[in-house]
């Protein structure tokens, strides 16, 4: 797991926020969708499959994106249920694909400093590590699917470049979950189409 972002305050944060949205949703619904980008170690999306269960409430599909491959082969090993695809983002994912919750805990720092080798914790930390524009690629991408919720970790650090970006898609914020961690606010954001 040394290549790969552990599961920490945020990680637990996004997880919560999840939970407390897709209990909302498995009020209304037989069956979620779910995808969560930046999978890491599986935290996230495996701990929905495992509420999924606890609710009794079917899931369609549970995927986990991740781009460093690393963090994919953990994710794999959190829950068979939960297809895995080493990828960019959304860029692998079927356009229109139709999705109640789309997951993403962002790197949280600005001003990483990529070197020649692909430093696979600096890309989970560092917002412009792997791309200058990664929050508009990603919304750029978001646009073209079929979803309800977006579910956005981010630190108190980026917040006005990933809220920017948002009110730029007309992208509005419906719920914000603040919390104060060392030196920064840990921010989860619900986004609702």
């Amino acid at each position: 797991m040394e290549n790969v972002y552990k599961p920490a305050e945020d990680s637990d944060q996004t997880l919560r926020t999840a939970i407390s949205l897709l209990r909302k949703i498995c009020n209304n619904k037989d069956e979620v969708s779910i995808i969560e980008i930046g999978s890491g170690s599986g935290y996230v999306i495996g701990g929905l499959s495992r509420e999924l269960h606890l609710m009794n409430c079917k899931h369609g599909k549970l995927i986990g994106i991740d781009i460093n491959p690393y963090a994919c082969k953990l994710t794999m090993q959190t829950m068979d249920e939960i297809d895995v695809i080493q990828a960019n983002l959304l860029s692998s994912v079927r356009w229109g694909l139709d999705l109640d919750i789309i997951v993403f805990n962002l790197p949280y720092l600005l001003g990483g400093n990529k070197s020649s080798t692909i430093d696979w914790l600096d890309a989970a930390i560092y917002l412009d590590y792997l791309s200058p524009n990664l929050i508009d690629e990603l919304l750029k991408q978001v646009m073209k699917m079929n979803y309800d919720f977006i579910i956005l970790t981010y630190s108190s650090e980026s917040a006005s470049i990933i809220e920017s970006s948002l009110a730029n898609y007309g992208l509005i914020i419906s719920e914000k979950v603040i919390n104060h961690l060392f030196f920064e606010d840990i921010i989860t954001s619900i986004i609702m189409k």
